[in-house]
């Protein structure tokens, strides 16, 4: 009785994934090659070993279009232990880059867990990153490489399919412009669930990492705003030369439509508190329009004007 249960669980898991990856439609790219080093179960590969030698590799000899970003959408697998729990996140490092010999530019990632309460598993874990066309350097293919971050987060698993490129009118296509202004934002400002994903890159000048706490606060039109929110991960941010990504949530968190301002802060904390920023890059996952900030100033009492929170732009 024990194992026709744990099949027609297995069953089940393997259906829902189905249903998860339908999504990958016509004109999105999947990788041409694929390796892995982790223990395969069903089709995935588990990362989850103490020495972090764990590893999953994707190549793609076609990209699309000549956007100045690649976006992609990524599916994983996570939960706490081996066989363990449902609704855990997934975080992960990805490293890109034009090739497996190229200099790889590393960014640390997390996944919401999206699984439905009928799930009988819960592993299911989704969301879109964005790599800047430029770190490939002028390349024509892009070689991803994902190991877990430190050996106590949650174990991951990842497939072939867990990396696609958004092709020819998705992702960079579909936003209206980049900047601080957009042409038109179509539908309503009701005050539905939102969620953004902030992107902050730290500059690369003497000490431009901070020890500080990190804040931000959306402002759009009809006098709406996110409320101040902390950006804070499981690991380190805000490093010289880091590229740092966070998800803001509902409830709490609601559309504000066309974003007109943005506040960043820190609180001055810490032993190095001040920051040079590079960019601010902000995406409404529900729209899929997309906010660039040229920074590249400090938030140091310190430096400069020795302000410690700016109004952008």
């Amino acid at each position: 009785m024990k194992t026709v249960r744990c099949f027609l669980v297995l069953i089940s898991f393997l259906f829902c994934l189905l249903l998860s990856f339908s999504i990958f439609a016509e004109g999105q790219i999947t990788a041409t090659k694929f390796h892995s080093n982790g223990d395969e179960i069903s089709g995935w590969y588990w990362l989850r070993d103490i020495s972090l030698l764990d590893f999953a590799e994707w190549e793609f000899d076609t990209l699309p279009g000549n956007a100045d970003s690649l976006v992609l959408k990524v599916s994983a697998l996570a939960t706490n232990t081996m066989s363990g729990g449902r609704g855990f996140d997934a975080d992960f490092t990805l490293y890109s880059g034009s090739s497996a010999q190229s200099q790889l530019k590393s960014l640390k990632v997390h996944l919401f867990n999206i699984s439905t309460p009928n799930d009988p598993v819960g592993y299911i874990c989704q969301g879109e990153v964005t790599i800047p066309r430029e770190d490939l350097q002028g390349g024509s293919h892009l070689f991803l490489r994902v190991k877990r971050t430190q050996s106590t987060s949650n174990h991951v698993a990842f497939n072939q399919e867990s990396f696609v490129l958004l092709g020819a009118g998705c992702g960079d296509e579909s936003i209206e412009k980049i900047g601080n202004k957009l042409e038109s934002i179509p539908g309503t400002l009701e005050e539905k669930i939102a969620l953004y994903t902030v992107t902050i890159t730290t500059g690369t000048v003497d000490g431009a990492g901070t020890d500080a706490n990190v804040f931000i606060t959306l402002y759009g039109e009809n006098s709406k705003q996110t409320g101040e929110c902390q950006l804070d991960g499981p690991e380190n941010d805000f490093e010289n030369g880091q590229i740092d990504i966070f998800n803001l949530l509902g409830p709490r968190v609601i559309d504000v439509g066309n974003i007109t301002r943005v506040n960043l802060r820190h609180d001055n904390s810490g032993e190095k508190a001040g920051w040079y920023v590079t960019e601010v890059r902000i995406k409404n996952n529900n729209t899929g329009y997309e906010w660039v900030y040229p920074v590249n100033r400090w938030l140091a009492v310190d430096e400069d004007d020795h302000q410690i929170s700016i109004d952008i732009p």
